[in-house]
């Protein structure tokens, strides 16, 4: 496969494709139009290196005996206009900013309702130059801070009234939104009504996409039911405005086009759901614990609850937009991996600690195999540098940052 991204030395023999590129590797599949869709479907092929590789770069937080602040749990990460990271704490309901190199450079926010005060339920950071957005929806408000971590203004969000809601920036600056909202179906259970929204220039949001998916049984009034796992989209956004998404029960990428139609989908056999079975209770059971405890419950409490337990458990957890127009699909590893983050949550799977990322062209095409720390949470890939948060075996977080380098 040539760098930019050219196939040669291709035949196709009933459908199937063996296309050697100039670097040697090999890609080998399906690939059929369906009803205008581009489908593609990878065959069963080991994993191969990926095109680029990390370099670490940073690493800031409290682990292992080395100095440096200590992080409740990171929601979200984001670079402003000077390459400067923020770094959203949750249950700290604070905004920490580093410089470039890692070195602190404020603190603000802050538990409270108070102007630049946030809830437990702040999720998301927006940066525009050097103001930063934290959406909120616990105040269901986006509260906007100057450089130096001042607030200039709170405003409501934006989408229906009462919803969830989880920001992305684009490249080109623009602002998309997945919004989030719980209803009571005809047969009295709890559903989900799940969109993607793009926030034109004149401040309205442009609905661009439903989320379908099989929803989890939750109950409803009265009757509430504790799935281990709740079915959710993971998205983002790519350089051209289109977009991809996965959901945790269904081990396929689809790719749309900036108009919001669907291109292609695509497929690896590593992506397929696995049934699941009594022996991968007890880890999931063991996250809802760690859930329970980091939001004011008893831990212990999560061994007496009737949870539900899937019959399959995810084959792919999230998906990011990577430089070339490619996208990255993490492949969900071994339950001890997994975070309290991504038990009994609606919230974008990002806890799911997969090492392993598959990266896919803007063909639907596998390119190879990234792999980062286990238990690690890849939260932005942004000018040629990876941004996310490691977790050690005792749960502490730090900031990491790797730059890509081109393999080879």
């Amino acid at each position: 496969m040539a760098r930019g991204g050219a196939w040669v030395g291709c035949t196709a023999v009933a459908l199937v494709w063996a296309c050697g590129g100039d670097d040697g590797s090999t890609w080998a599949g399906t690939e059929v139009d369906s009803a205008g869709v581009r489908v593609v479907t990878h065959a069963a092929v080991p994993d191969r290196p990926g095109p680029w590789v990390l370099e670490p770069v940073i690493t800031v937080g409290a682990a292992d005996g080395a100095d440096g602040p200590v992080f409740g749990a990171v929601t979200d990460v984001e670079i402003d206009g000077r390459g400067r990271i923020a770094l959203l704490d949750g249950p700290s309901q604070v905004i920490r900013l580093f410089d470039s190199g890692g070195a602190a450079v404020s603190v603000f926010g802050g538990p409270g309702d108070g102007p630049g005060e946030l809830s437990r339920f702040a999720g998301s950071l927006v940066a525009r130059g050097d103001t930063l957005t934290v959406v909120d929806w616990g105040r269901g408000a986006r509260i906007r801070f100057d450089g130096q971590g001042v607030a200039l203004e709170s405003r409501p969000l934006p989408g229906p009234a009462g919803s969830r809601s989880w920001w992305r920036r684009a490249r080109d600056g623009e602002v998309w939104f997945r919004s989030l909202t719980r209803v009571v179906r005809d047969d009295g259970r709890w559903g989900g009504d799940d969109r993607l929204f793009r926030l034109g220039g004149d401040g309205e949001p442009r609905e661009v996409w439903v989320f379908r998916y099989p929803e989890t049984d939750l109950g409803g009034p009265g009757a509430v039911r504790v799935p281990l796992v709740v079915d959710a989209p993971s998205w983002d956004v790519a350089d051209d405005g289109g977009f991809a998404w996965v959901t945790l029960s269904d081990g396929r990428l689809r790719i749309h086009a900036p108009d919001g139609g669907l291109r292609l989908t695509t497929h690896r056999v590593a992506w397929s759901p696995e049934a699941a079975t009594s022996a991968h209770r007890g880890p999931l059971v063991d996250a809802l614990g760690l859930r329970l405890g980091a939001l004011g419950g008893d831990p212990a409490a999560a061994r007496s609850m009737e949870t539900d337990l899937p019959e399959s458990l995810p084959g792919v957890t999230s998906v990011r937009a990577g430089p070339e127009g490619t996208w990255w699909v993490q492949r969900r590893g071994d339950l001890a991996f997994v975070g309290p983050g991504a038990v009994n949550t609606p919230d974008p799977p990002t806890a799911w600690g997969g090492p392993f990322w598959d990266v896919v062209g803007p063909d639907g095409r596998y390119r190879g195999t990234v792999a980062l720390p286990p238990r690690t949470r890849l939260l932005r890939i942004r000018e040629g540098r990876v941004i996310g948060v490691t977790v050690d075996d005792l749960g502490v977080e730090r900031l990491a940052v790797w730059r890509l380098v081109p393999a080879g």
